[in-house]
C-alpha cells in the first residue's frame, strides 16, 4: 500500500488535537496530521480526528514502546482500520525508557514490539520508525515502511 500524505502536515499534541482542528486542516488541504506527545496505545485520539474527517491521514509521532501496549496498539489499529481504512499510520519508538525493574535495549525493544504487532496483523507499510541511528534506520529499513525523523 502507498502511503499518500500529499505536500502539507501538521504537527500536532495528542492531547489538544480537536476534530475542528483535523476538519479546519483538511479543509486546507492538508494531507496528514501527526499526532505527538506520546498518544495513549487506545488511539481514541487519532480515532477522533478520522471520525471528523474524510481524508486526512493520521500519524502517531509517536507512540512510546516503553508506555503504550504493543497488544493493545494493534487492537486499536484493526479497530480504527475497519472504519478508516488507509488513513492510519502508527510512528513507533524508543521515546524516554522510564524507570523499570528489567532493563532492554531500546533496539530490543522496537524489534519486540515490531514482532507483537506483526503477529497481530498489522502491515508493516502502516508502521514508521523513530530512527536515527544506524541499527534502528536499518530496522526501520527491514520490517517498517520508513522513518521519523523530527525529535529523535
Amino acid at each position: 500500500m502507498t502511503i499518500e500524505l500529499g505536500p502539507l502536515g501538521a504537527y500536532l499534541t495528542a492531547a489538544e488535537a480537536t476534530a475542528a482542528d483535523a476538519v479546519a486542516l483538511e479543509e486546507a488541504g492538508y494531507g496528514a496530521v501527526w499526532l505527538a506527545a506520546s498518544p495513549a496505545a487506545d488511539l481514541r485520539a487519532a480515532e477522533r480526528l478520522l471520525d471528523a474527517t474524510s481524508r486526512i491521514v493520521v500519524g502517531t509521532s509517536v507512540l512510546n514502546v516503553w508506555q503504550a501496549d504493543a497488544d493493545e496498539v494493534a487492537g486499536s489499529y484493526h479497530r480504527i482500520t475497519r472504519e478508516h481504512p488507509g488513513r492510519l499510520l502508527l510512528g513507533i519508538g524508543a521515546g524516554h525508557r522510564e524507570v523499570d525493574a528489567e532493563y532492554t535495549s531500546p533496539l530490543a525493544k522496537v524489534a519486540s514490539y515490531l514482532d507483537t504487532l506483526t503477529a497481530a496483523g498489522v502491515p508493516a507499510d502502516r508502521v514508521l520508525l523513530a530512527a536515527l541511528g544506524p541499527k534502528m534506520l536499518r530496522l526501520a529499513a527491514d520490517r517498517a515502511a520508513g522513518t521519523l525523523t523530527l525529535q529523535v
